[in-house]
């Protein structure tokens, strides 16, 4: 069973840091003349969502939970509703090899939690 985002936590990103990035779908190919070739590549490729939430410090606890206990420190997928499109979508989180996220203080009991995401196909 997929586990789904919290309650608990923010259901959209904040505007500010919020991006989409589509995935190339094309190979090119280097000629030794002229233009390279390209040519389509298989369509199952994740987009990547960069989101911002603001948290509470009882919501940033909630999120270290939610990705250390339920996703298996960011291993397993979840489900969430698209910012955009509002639709359900099957996400990953897309850690960079030293961090899944990133706390930012704001004052005393608030934070801005910054996170990568691979929306898959």
């Amino acid at each position: 069973m997929i586990a789904r985002w919290p309650d608990s936590l923010p259901q959209a990103p904040l505007a500010d840091g919020y991006q989409e990035q589509a995935p190339d779908l094309t190979l090119r190919t280097s000629m030794d003349t002229g233009p390279a070739k390209v040519r389509r590549r298989g369509a199952a490729r994740p987009w990547v969502m960069q989101v911002s939430l603001y948290l509470a410090a009882e919501q940033a606890e909630t999120l270290r939970a939610f990705v250390y206990d339920t996703l298996s420190g960011g291993a397993l997928r979840f489900m969430w509703v698209h910012p955009r499109t509002k639709g359900a979508i099957e996400c990953r989180l897309r850690g960079t090899g030293e961090s899944l996220y990133t706390l930012t203080p704001l004052g005393v009991s608030h934070w801005v939690a910054s996170l990568s995401l691979e929306v898959l196909p």
